[in-house]
């Protein structure tokens, strides 16, 4: 595990490879419930929210923060272990922040998303033109910093019809 965080607890931290891709996976839910536990979190990256708090802070149902910890935990984002207390009975579920290198898209956001989230074992050819590079920064304020660097034909489509439209209004 990395520590995160080692300042006082006024600020807490998110990853920015959640927000730049794993958060439109995952839904609105999870986004919600995974700050929640960022903001929770110890310098071990661990934490034991009620779902009854996490709800509550963000005016949803208990239900639906128990959907979104399934989704986080189904793609390694979080893992949690139920804690039990001297009697065996169970008193609360221990959240643990997995690392990024840990996280996992599921088949099906392969699938739904073609050849831009192709996985590869071995190095890319940089002069391969359907390799996409996503650039990851913490300038977050400046435009057009979440726009993929290499030109696709997705791209380049997008901005003729783009161009199509100014010319037509």
């Amino acid at each position: 595990m990395q520590i995160r965080d080692q300042r006082i607890k006024e600020k807490y931290f998110i990853d920015d490879a959640y927000l730049n891709g794993y958060a439109k996976y995952c839904g609105v839910n999870a986004t919600a419930v995974y700050n929640s536990l960022c903001r929770h979190a110890n310098k071990k990256q661990e934490c034991f929210p009620s779902m009854e708090k996490i709800a509550e802070q963000h005016g949803i149902s208990r239900r639906s923060v128990l959907r979104a910890v399934k989704e986080l935990q189904k793609r390694n984002i979080i893992s949690v272990e139920k804690v039990r207390g001297i009697g065996g009975k169970y008193l609360n579920n221990l959240y643990k922040l997995l690392d990024k290198s840990q996280w996992k898209l599921i088949p099906s956001d392969l699938e739904s998303h073609g050849s831009m989230c192709q996985k590869s074992s071995s190095p890319c050819d940089k002069n391969d033109t359907n390799h996409v590079t996503v650039s990851h920064t913490k300038d977050t304020h400046i435009k057009d910093t979440h726009i993929r660097k290499k030109n696709n034909f997705r791209n380049i489509a997008l901005k003729a019809y783009k161009k199509e439209l100014k010319k037509n209004i």
